[in-house]
């Protein structure tokens, strides 16, 4: 198979990076080290019945598998509960743990520099975070992430949100970065605009795939572009298409989302806790929304998901079509 000018750059950047990355990435000998001296603290810590320490867990780079040469620091986090230190103050669990870390290594040079306990091993360091857990209630925590999350599913098989959630998701620092984008997004509207033109003009030779229809005096910010596909055309369904698609490079997606009624948290009514309100106030009544949007289920069955981007260039742009056009060659009747 012939690659794709796109393709060919791909893989010569990966060669490249796989070179770079074994110039920087620890050794066997490097990880073997961290591994058991993470596992002995940490173990040596959760039996001491000093603090009641409910779990620890790694964090960081060492934990993203991202960590790089020189070696620096490894971070884990030790989990206590609020039940046993609601007394405590920062510092005061700060100094219980590194008492206990001091204990196990006496001649390892021990520091306290909030809000973690450095215990600095001559071939690299360990920062060890601890923190308060409010509950030993798994199940109550995930519900606590999906519910900041508008009931997205962590952690969890089913595909559609889990119940009525909020959306509590940004910091200050991310407020503060968003703020601060704000200022490009009149640029950036443009460029996707252009950009879904240009496809638009690109892909009139495609048979058996067409954008989306561009309403006119309409001004859209298009964050993917819905693609129908005419099945009647092809020999293969939409997801084998969109699968041979993705296998030349491009980013690609058979569906977007389900119709609003067949998500979880509708169908079961899961809103406000176990009250099923509006559905169950005075004023609410039942209703079956069971195929009631037709044509939105029609859309979402005949329609792609192409993912683009304001970088795009008239590359990207001529390299995803010529992709589509080898796909639909390939597979008309």
């Amino acid at each position: 198979m012939t690659l794709l000018p796109y393709e060919r750059a791909k893989q010569s950047i990966l060669e490249e990076f796989e070179k770079f990355r074994s110039k920087i990435e620890p050794t066997e000998n490097e990880k073997n080290s961290i591994s058991i001296s993470h596992t002995k603290m940490r173990t040596m810590l959760k039996n001491s019945t000093d603090v009641g320490i409910v779990d620890t867990f790694l964090t960081g780079s060492y934990a993203r598998d991202t960590m790089v040469r020189p070696l620096k620091d490894v971070d884990f986090i030790v989990q206590v509960h609020y039940g046993n230190h609601k007394n405590d103050t920062p510092m005061q669990l700060l100094n219980k743990v590194s008492r206990i870390l001091r204990s196990a290594y006496p001649q390892t040079p021990i520091t306290i520099t909030p809000p973690c306990i450095t215990v600095k091993f001559s071939y690299c360091h360990f920062e060890v975070v601890p923190a308060i857990g409010f509950t030993n209630n798994e199940e109550l925590y995930w519900n606590a992430k999906r519910f900041a999350d508008r009931g997205k599913p962590f952690n969890c098989k089913n595909p559609t949100n889990l119940f009525l959630g909020a959306q509590y998701r940004m910091t200050e620092l991310q407020a503060a970065i968003g703020r601060a984008q704000l200022k490009k997004l009149k640029s950036r509207i443009k460029k996707r605009q252009m950009i879904l033109k240009k496809l638009q003009k690109s892909m009139k030779e495609l048979i058996a795939v067409r954008l989306w229809k561009l309403i006119e005096d309409v001004e859209i910010n298009p964050w993917f572009c819905f693609l129908h596909y005419d099945e009647k055309k092809m020999r293969i369904n939409k997801e084998e298409f969109v699968k041979a698609v993705n296998a030349e490079g491009i980013p690609m997606g058979h569906h977007y989302v389900t119709v609003m009624y067949e998500q979880t948290w509708i169908k079961e009514k899961n809103t406000y806790g176990g009250s099923h309100c509006p559905w169950t106030c005075p004023l609410g009544r039942d209703i079956d929304y069971k195929g009631s949007c037709p044509n939105a289920e029609k859309a979402i069955a005949d329609h792609m998901t192409l993912y683009i981007n304001e970088c795009w260039t008239d590359r990207e742009i001529e390299d995803t079509v010529k992709a589509l056009e080898k796909v639909e060659k390939a597979y008309l009747w």
